[in-house]
C-alpha cells in the first residue's frame, strides 16, 4: 500500500520556488554542529557519518529529484472514498525520493522500537522498497540513518527532548547495515 501511494505522489520537481528543496532541512545539520560546536548530546561517530554521507552523495542525486511527500508515515495514511488511500500532510518538498521512503521507515514512532522482531521488520521493509523501487538497500539505510539524526535534531531543537528516538533507530539501522 505505502509504494503504491507513493507512486502516486512522486513527480519530477516542478522547479516550483514555493516548495522546499531538501538541503535546507538538512541543514539541521550544520546548524547543530555550530550550536553545540560538535555533535552536542549525540554520539559523534553517528553524526559525522550522517553528516559525510548527505555532502558526499546528495548532489550525485540532483538528476532524480522529485516532488516528495516528506513525512510520509503510516498516520498520514488514510482510507479514502476517492481513492483507496490517500497521504495527508504532505510538506511541499522536493528531493531525493528515497527520503520518503526512510521516512515511513522508522515510523510509527515511538511503538516500533518496542517491538521484540523490530530487525526482521525493518528488514522486510527495506526488502519491500529496494524491490518495488529498484532502490540501492544500503541507499535506504543511509538515508534512513540520515533521516532519524535529522528528527533527533530537530526534536531536541524544538523540544529540547524526545531525540533518544532517533538515535536509537540510527543506531538500529546501523546494526542492520553490518549484519
Amino acid at each position: 500500500m505505502a509504494c503504491k501511494i507513493l507512486r502516486k505522489i512522486w513527480r519530477p520537481d516542478p522547479k516550483n520556488k514555493s516548495l522546499i528543496q531538501l538541503p535546507t532541512w538538512l541543514n539541521g545539520f550544520k546548524k547543530h554542529r555550530e550550536k553545540f560546536q560538535g555533535s552536542g548530546p549525540f554520539p559523534e561517530a553517528l553524526f559525522l557519518r550522517t553528516e559525510d554521507f548527505f555532502k558526499e552523495n546528495y548532489l550525485k542525486q540532483t538528476k532524480s529529484q522529485m516532488l516528495l511527500h516528506g513525512d510520509f508515515h503510516h498516520t498520514h495514511i488514510l482510507s479514502s472514498k476517492r481513492d483507496e488511500w490517500l497521504a495527508i500532510d504532505p510538506r511541499g518538498i522536493t528531493g531525493c525520493p528515497v527520503y520518503d521512503v526512510a521516512t515511513f521507515l522508522n515510523n510509527p514512532r515511538p511503538s516500533l522500537l518496542k517491538k521484540p522482531n523490530i530487525k526482521q521488520i525493518i528488514k522486510k521493509r527495506i526488502e519491500i522498497f529496494s524491490k518495488e523501487f529498484d532502490m540501492d538497500k544500503k541507499e535506504i539505510i543511509e538515508w534512513g540513518i540520515t533521516q532519524s539524526m535529522l528528527s533527533a535534531i530537530w526534536s531536541l531543537e524544538d523540544h529540547g527532548r524526545g531525540w533518544e528516538y532517533g538515535i536509537n533507530f540510527a543506531e538500529l539501522l546501523f546494526e542492520i547495515e553490518l549484519e
